[in-house]
């Protein structure tokens, strides 16, 4: 017989798996949408969209302690962040590395709640580290990028910041 604690866990990873489909679909969905934009186009609201996505997966993974699944998810933050400040780009690669976590989370909602294979948490591993050196391998001029400061003023009393 079950306690209240094992059916309360058993609701809360029901419910769990419902908005976590519904965040991946979503982050798919935005991901598919933002492949297909032009180079040029404005990308920063579907970027940011898919970046609060994988955020509150990230939470609600954290909730129901599926820690691979939050890793996942916190590593695609910071990928998320660094396309939205223009800190790294938009590869066919990135964007196959992107689909390829969309992937795993799916296969690690399919086994929420059972205990994970070396093999699966292996492959959690590899793509977080391929995830964090999709980040490393931005150029370093955008990695660095800062807003330009107005130079110092040679002229005493003039000042450098707009009036």
């Amino acid at each position: 017989m079950a306690t209240h604690d094992e059916d309360f866990l058993k609701r809360l990873l029901a419910t769990f798996r419902v908005e976590a489909g519904e965040h991946i679909q979503a982050m798919s969905s935005g991901l598919v949408e933002l492949e297909k934009m032009p180079a040029g186009e404005e990308r920063s609201e579907t970027v940011e969209n898919i970046y609060r996505e994988a955020h509150s997966l990230k939470g609600a993974a954290r909730a129901v302690n599926l820690a691979e699944m939050e890793t996942l998810c916190h590593v695609m933050e910071s990928v998320f962040a660094e396309l939205k400040s223009n800190r790294v780009d938009a590869t066919p690669a990135l964007f196959d590395l992107l689909n390829q976590t969309l992937e795993a989370l799916g296969g690690l909602l399919a086994t929420a709640g059972q205990a994970k294979s070396g093999t699966q948490k292996q492959a959690v591993a590899a793509l977080v580290r391929r995830l964090a050196d999709a980040l490393k391998r931005a150029p370093p001029a955008a990695r660095d990028a800062r807003p330009a400061r107005a130079a110092t003023p040679t002229e005493p009393g003039v000042s450098a910041e707009p009036a």
